[in-house]
């Protein structure tokens, strides 16, 4: 039918044609010149004439006809039987190897199984033939120079390793010769050490109290350009996410307030103006500057920036400083002053601000502060069995080796257990524990199981190649046959 160019991807033609083109309608545009396309009806909607959109964009102004796609099987409508008959156009026969997420040969696939990988299928592995422990996936190669040693996880697969990891601290304890988690090997073998309280790691405080005693020689000025905490290299969002309210001995006035020392948002470079603390005139020694946390928080670091402005007035940051923190709210601004339920942090001097405006942080050594607080000292040592100090004698373990033989070591929710792993498809965790005739392993969320596929049939096709028709289900070279009984 005559048609009337619109835009690349419509057209319109003439009275009410929207039962003809509907959604999905193969249709073929002659474009004279252009040539001919086929496309697909998105659309067609009518107002004194239907107007037709489709999933192309290459119409072009030379339109001149349409014809839409006669919608029937058959061998002569636009959408054929597909049945993967030999037949023309029938999409030829299907087996595994043409499948979607499948491997596309057998070549070097021997005694494999087809495991799902989560986005398609791989030949793998599973001991088959074989039986011993360093047959199987995800574990050594060898046993070669691990003598002693223990097999643990890495996250992706195993290894063996002569240590395990320590979580922290430094406090090992007398005789010890190597650590496995929480627990620390003795030098005699009837002996462990176990860790019977967790490595504190960070500090908590509600109050940080900086007493600072004098600065770089300046004669007017103190100042500090910029006090952070972080916890685990992430900085604390002070006068942020977090609240605070800082205090101080003296400021200078409004623009340099005792805040302006730790809002982590003011830029640490520039004019000091705004956005740092600077005592008050000719209060260059002997002041206090206090954080005050809305709550308790925790940091396990300090960085200090000196004071200075633009990269001048470098002499006017802080020389000896101490550093308390404390539980409490501490609001006393008095230089030196006793402080309730403090701990102290650091006694030592800044460096000076190099003389350039560029970011010259200091990371406080508070290393001392979290030793104290990290109990490395806390161990119990366990007598194991006085003849040994075999695997049977560690915690988590298997009590006995009776009737494990030929069975391996693995891992549950709360220990480890003896379990078979054997060269046989049934005897694998998560497949079936028989075998039944007929069905095809397929997977499930938690495993496999026989199951039976669902099979679509064609009314009158028979779907086999040359030679006589297999039976309504069977195998032939590799490929899996299905025809229609009557």
């Amino acid at each position: 039918m005559n048609a009337t160019y619109i835009s690349a991807n419509s057209f319109s033609v003439p009275s009410d044609k929207t039962l003809e083109f509907v959604t999905g309608r193969r249709v073929k545009c002659d474009c004279g010149v252009d040539g001919i396309m086929y496309t697909d009806v998105v659309s067609a909607t009518y107002s004194a004439v239907t107007t037709v959109v489709i999933d192309e964009n290459s119409l072009t102004s030379n339109l001149v006809t349409v014809l839409y796609g006669v919608v029937e099987p058959g061998p002569n409508g636009s959408l054929p039987n597909h049945d993967h008959s030999i037949t023309e156009g029938m999409g030829g026969e299907v087996s595994l190897l043409h499948l979607s997420d499948t491997p596309t040969t057998y070549s070097g696939t021997e005694d494999m199984y087809l495991r799902s990988t989560g986005s398609g299928t791989e030949w793998a592995t599973i001991s088959g033939g074989v039986d011993t422990f360093l047959d199987l996936n995800d574990t050594p190669s060898t046993y070669s120079g691990t003598t002693g040693a223990m097999l643990v996880s890495n996250g992706s697969s195993t290894e063996f390793t002569q240590e395990g990891v320590w979580l922290g601290g430094s406090g090992v304890p007398t005789g010890a010769v190597g650590n496995v988690g929480n627990y620390y090997l003795a030098e005699t073998p009837e002996e462990v050490y176990k860790k019977n309280r967790p490595v504190i790691v960070y500090l908590t405080a509600r109050s940080v109290i900086l007493d600072m005693a004098d600065n770089y020689g300046q004669e007017w000025y103190m100042s500090i350009r910029r006090v952070e905490f972080k916890l685990d290299g992430t900085l604390l969002d002070v006068n942020g996410t977090i609240g605070a309210t800082a205090y101080d001995t003296t400021n200078y006035d409004g623009r340099f307030l005792a805040m302006h020392a730790f809002d982590v948002s003011l830029p640490k470079t520039g004019s000091w103006s705004d956005q740092a603390w600077l005592s008050g005139y000719e209060r260059d020694t002997n002041q206090r500057l206090i954080c005050v946390f809305d709550s308790l928080q925790n940091f396990d670091e300090i960085v200090i920036t000196n004071g200075h402005s633009s990269g001048t007035n470098t002499d006017t940051g802080v020389t000896n400083i101490k550093i308390h923190m404390s539980t409490d709210a501490i609001t006393s601004t008095v230089y030196n002053q006793a402080i309730t339920n403090s701990t102290l942090l650091f006694d030592g001097v800044l460096d000076e601000h190099v003389a350039s405006d560029v970011v010259d942080d200091q990371i406080i050594d508070i290393d001392d502060a979290l030793a104290a607080v990290s109990d490395d000292t806390g161990w119990d040592r366990v007598m194991l069995s006085a003849s040994s100090a075999g695997l049977l004698d560690l915690t988590d373990t298997p009590t006995t080796y009776s009737g494990a033989e030929g069975k391996y070591l693995r891992a549950t929710a709360s220990g480890t257990e003896w379990a078979d792993v054997s060269a046989n498809l049934v005897d694998l965790n998560d497949t079936p524990s028989t075998y039944d005739d007929g069905k095809i392993l397929m997977s499930t969320s938690s495993g496999t199981e026989w199951g039976t596929p669902e099979i679509t049939t064609v009314t009158g096709t028979i779907l086999y190649g040359t030679g006589n028709p297999p039976d309504p289900v069977d195998f032939v070279d590799g490929t899996l046959f299905f025809k229609y009984v009557n």
